[in-house]
């Protein structure tokens, strides 16, 4: 705004001087707006000799002869020309959208055209305010080329039209126009000539289209049957002579025909073997069928309850003792049907039982836990689920997931019962109770700097990783999300001071060793190959270009304590969560689709490992000890996004944190 005001009064003090508006000539800028990314480039012209600016900090850079680099961030910019006399002034707008970017399309692609001919292309252009373009052929002599109408030359060829996005060069759209002369007759032919098939049967015809670039065709069956787009023809029901018929695309009335000659369907017959067995309750045995006139054999099994049978014709008896039925029905004919009679004799010897028979879980409102049932003395493994208390003890579905009640303390007790065996089932005992932070009197650090420790290959990073952890660091102090551990800091504000990255270019551990690697030994050289000395209040997060090995560490970053020059520190190790699919964040991009799916992930186990080095940094101050692990204050909370945290301008996914004060819950504020 200041920028504007002084040009104003540049203009203001030429008029007061006496210079009539008439006689000097106007400056300006072309082009007088443009949109870029952010780091693009724009070439600047002014209608005289100028020198070149941009207004304010932070806004791009011009060179002496007006070529622009916008800025790495967003926002709206001034380009600024000054006359040679430093009289005059004029200015350019430049939009940089993080995104945004410039696309061109052509229509038509393609297009076959005689010697001297003409053809009108078109240009639809995105991203940018900008819809102009830059016409030109790519080959010398190739025609010629006039606010989108291409004239071909008077020879044959392949030419390519190329329409320039004139806001950015660098996209282009390229239409391809074949010239020569004009195409020879469509013929078309069918192959085969002629089929004979049974009813419901099929073939496959294929046609063949000479004189035409366009060798596509319409396939129909006027007489009957069903013919798709690839040539597939299935035979109708009835006996006769059907017609199939391939159209050329290119001329219509080019066709080509074949007959297919149909016979009547064959009588379909069904068995079922064996016809009658006696089994014992739970015994497993093989039903086969065997279908004869038709092609077609299969069936589909089925059996009267408390018997199962499956797709195979593999049948589990009921426990029941009595006489069942075994039901097996041609798919080719559905009116054949054959049966065996299944006699079950003796008692069932059937168990359940549940893993785990008691566990104990969070009373907050989204608790849940997978409990596993185990059926012995049959193959049928199936159970029912329920809850004994009712709807007031919480809900089970049918995988055995369980939901206790929210905000609830209590017992509950979830039944299996097992399919094959109603009269047989077992109880998981499920205890909800507050799951708070326990203060062990430790040390915390209520106001730590933090520090960012780039280990190895940057290009291996997720192109926004490094400055979307340094955004996520650096605004934390003083938002609502930090302030959840000020409850931990005893009497003291929590706050963070982000000291800036330092980085080593030199390669890491693989991930299958990097559980064991030294991270306050890495910490401790990075330092001091950057004149540091270690600070027993900082935080130390080492980032790591590779990830971690799943199979070997169930832990997507983790942190501890270590010395340096005999200074107790607080680090944690975070490794690359870019390709890392088990460590990948769930449901990414429904708070800011302008951020990597890995930026996300790396900056949500960052601070979970960042929250938990201030209230917990040598494992003697805050952490839940009602169960056999040690759960701090962001493993309550794992992958669990209350809400997109507003930070430095942009929302992000990062994951909840437990509070101990009401209602006892994972929180972001």
């Amino acid at each position: 705004m200041l920028v504007r005001r002084s040009w104003t009064a540049i203009l203001l003090a030429s008029l007061a001087c006496g210079e009539s508006r008439d006689s000097v000539a106007p400056l300006t800028i072309s082009p007088a707006g443009v949109n870029l990314a952010p780091g693009g480039r724009q070439q600047f012209t002014a209608s005289e000799v100028v020198s070149w600016s941009v207004a304010g900090t932070d806004a791009g850079a011009i060179d002496s002869g007006g070529l622009y680099t916008a800025p790495a961030v967003s926002g709206t910019f001034q380009v600024v020309a000054t006359s040679a006399d430093k009289a005059r002034i004029a200015s350019a707008t430049v939009t940089v959208s993080l995104g945004t970017a410039v696309s061109i399309s052509i229509d038509p692609t393609n297009a076959t055209l005689a010697p001297g001919a003409a053809q009108l292309f078109t240009t639809t252009v995105t991203g940018s305010q900008d819809r102009t373009v830059i016409w030109s052929v790519r080959e010398p002599a190739g025609g010629a080329m006039a606010d989108g109408l291409y004239t071909a030359p008077q020879r044959g060829g392949v030419f390519h039209v190329v329409a320039a996005s004139h806001a950015d060069p660098s996209k282009i759209a390229v239409a391809t126009v074949a010239v020569g002369d004009p195409p020879a007759r469509v013929s078309i032919s069918i192959d085969p000539t002629a089929a004979a098939l049974r009813a419901g049967e099929s073939v496959r015809f294929f046609a063949s289209v000479t004189g035409s670039a366009d060798t596509s065709v319409e396939w129909t069956a006027p007489d009957g049957g069903s013919i798709d787009a690839q040539g597939l023809f299935v035979a109708p029901g009835d006996a006769g002579s059907y017609r199939v018929v391939a159209s050329a695309h290119a001329d219509p009335t080019k066709s080509a025909t074949s007959v297919v000659t149909v016979e009547g369907a064959p009588q379909v017959t069904l068995s079922i073997h064996p016809q009658s067995v006696t089994l014992s309750p739970g015994e497993i045995i093989a039903f086969s069928a065997t279908v004869t006139g038709s092609s077609n054999t299969a069936v589909q099994f089925s059996a009267d309850p408390p018997g199962s049978i499956d797709a195979n014709g593999l049948y589990t008896a009921p426990v029941t003792a009595g006489s069942w039925r075994v039901y097996a029905q041609s798919v080719a004919d559905p009116n054949q049907r054959a049966t065996a009679t299944v006699t079950v004799v003796g008692t069932s010897s059937i168990g359940v039982t549940v893993d785990p028979a008691q566990y104990t879980i969070s009373a907050n409102e989204h608790s849940s836990i997978i409990i596993r049932a185990r059926v012995s003395g049959t193959a049928d493994q199936a159970v029912t689920w329920s809850v004994q208390e009712g709807a007031s003890g919480g809900s089970v579905d049918a995988a055995g997931v369980y939901t206790a009640p929210p905000n609830t303390e209590g017992t509950w007790h979830v039944v299996a019962t097992s399919h094959a065996d109603p009269s047989k089932s077992a109880i998981s005992a499920i205890t909800a109770s507050w799951r708070d932070l326990h203060d062990h009197g430790g040390t915390v650090l209520a106001s730590p700097k933090a520090y960012a420790i780039w280990w190895g290959d940057p290009s291996a990073w997720a192109s926004d990783s490094k400055a979307g952890i340094e955004q996520v660091l650096g605004g934390l102090d003083g938002s609502s999300y930090l302030d959840i551990l000020t409850q931990y800091m005893r009497g003291a504000k929590a706050g963070l001071e982000f000291a800036g990255s330092l980085a080593d270019g030199a390669a890491p551990p693989p991930a299958a060793d990097l559980y064991s690697t030294d991270v306050a030994a890495e910490v401790c050289k990075v330092l001091t190959d950057h004149g540091q000395q270690p600070e027993a209040d900082a935080l130390y997060l080492l980032f790591t270009s590779t990830a971690i090995d799943v199979a070997k560490v169930q832990a997507c970053g983790w942190h501890s304590w270590g010395s340096c020059n005999d200074v107790k520190i607080a680090i944690a190790l975070v490794p690359n969560s870019l390709g890392n699919e088990r460590c990948s964040y769930p449901g990414v991009g429904a708070c800011d689709a302008g951020i990597t799916v890995a930026t996300h992930t790396l900056a949500s186990i960052a601070v979970h490992e960042l929250a938990e080095m201030m209230t917990n940094p040598f494992a003697t101050a805050w952490w839940d000890d009602s169960y056999p692990f040690m759960d701090e204050i962001g493993d309550s909370c794992a992958w669990y996004v209350r809400e997109c945290i507003p930070l430095t301008g942009h929302l992000w996914e990062i994951q909840s944190l437990w509070s101990n004060a009401a209602p006892h819950q994972c929180v972001s504020h």
